[in-house]
């Protein structure tokens, strides 16, 4: 058997009822926080790599297929 770690970061997470209430008054569309949509089997080439790569991306949506 080999031990694994997993670390995972929440980052600001207090800031999201702040963005909720601002689109809420229209300050500006959820869509346009969407950058990308992709499969889960492309999470890694698609999702990771792109978030660092590409500094236009905002947030990508992983759909499980």
């Amino acid at each position: 058997m080999k031990e694994r770690s997993i670390k995972g970061i929440i980052g600001y997470r207090n800031v999201f009822p702040a963005v909720i209430s601002l689109m809420g008054q229209g300050y500006f569309s959820a869509d346009k926080l969407v950058t990308k949509r992709i499969k889960l089997d492309d999470v890694i080439e698609e999702g990771f790599e792109a978030l660092l790569k590409e500094k236009n991306q905002v947030k990508i949506l992983v759909k499980a297929e």
